[in-house]
């Protein structure tokens, strides 16, 4: 009986480690990737190198489809008086919005992120970027379009909004959110987030309507200026340093 069950065991045993080899290999068509660029970690190098010498796009609020919707209903002879006033007064609340946003987000980032070279653009032009196009969108200090401006074949990564967990099961937190150039959220350890209180906005809107964006935006900025100079303090400079001919001969 005994030696049955201790063979019964065995033959699970083996069944289950050959069944665990099966399942650990890749699936057909699908490649092998080295153990370097499958570490999380030598991705989040690769990645805050690139961000150092490329650019970071900050992509500023359009409004063009509220915009665009309100301006259609203005054309329309029939509007009553009444009517048009109101579309025009939303009309006007809109543009000065955008206006007043975009100049909040951009005095935010120039004045407090200085880790790599900034780009502005609207947030329409996303299409561009994602049909590869480098530039004939980019704004200049005078938020106007700028053809000179280009990427010119650097890196990219771009500023977006999101939710992330901090930790397993618990409930998405608001934040600044970094994006590749495909347009996909960065992952750790690469400092990809920088949270922001939805309390405090919404206590600001009270208070002082209209300041809420360019405060959260000066918040994302300073994170970001300090988590990228961090982990590239941490990481690159501290391998170079470990590289240098005078840290290896002191060490010899």
């Amino acid at each position: 009986m005994t030696n049955c069950l201790c063979k019964h065991l065995l033959f699970t045993g083996l069944a289950f480690f050959l069944a665990a080899s099966v399942w650990a290999q890749p699936a057909s068509g699908e490649k092998e990737t080295d153990a370097a660029a499958g570490d999380p970690l030598e991705q989040s190098i690769a990645a805050i190198k690139e961000l150092k010498d490329g650019v970071l796009i900050v992509r500023l609020p359009s409004k063009h489809r509220k915009i665009e919707q309100l301006t259609q209903l203005l054309d329309n002879d029939k509007l009553s008086k009444r009517k048009r006033k109101r579309m025009q007064k939303l009309l006007d609340q809109a543009i000065e919005q955008r206006d007043r946003d975009g100049e909040g987000i951009w005095d935010a980032y120039t004045k407090n992120y200085d880790f790599s070279e900034l780009y502005f653009t609207y947030d329409t032009s996303t299409v561009h970027l994602k049909n590869g196009l480098q530039s004939g969108f980019f704004l200049n200090a005078q938020k106007e379009v700028d053809p000179s401006i280009s990427l010119a074949g650097r890196p990219f990564y771009l500023v977006g909004k999101g939710k992330v967990r901090e930790r397993e099961n618990s409930p998405g937190l608001d934040a600044f959110v970094i994006l590749d150039k495909d347009f996909k959220r960065m992952k750790g350890p690469f400092p990809y987030y920088a949270r922001y209180k939805t309390i405090s906005v919404s206590y600001t809107n009270l208070v002082k309507p209209g300041e809420s964006t360019r405060l959260m935006a000066v918040e994302a900025a300073k994170t970001f200026r300090n988590q990228f100079g961090y982990f590239y303090q941490r990481h690159v400079k501290k391998e170079k340093q470990d590289d240098s001919p005078q840290q290896k001969s002191t060490g010899q």
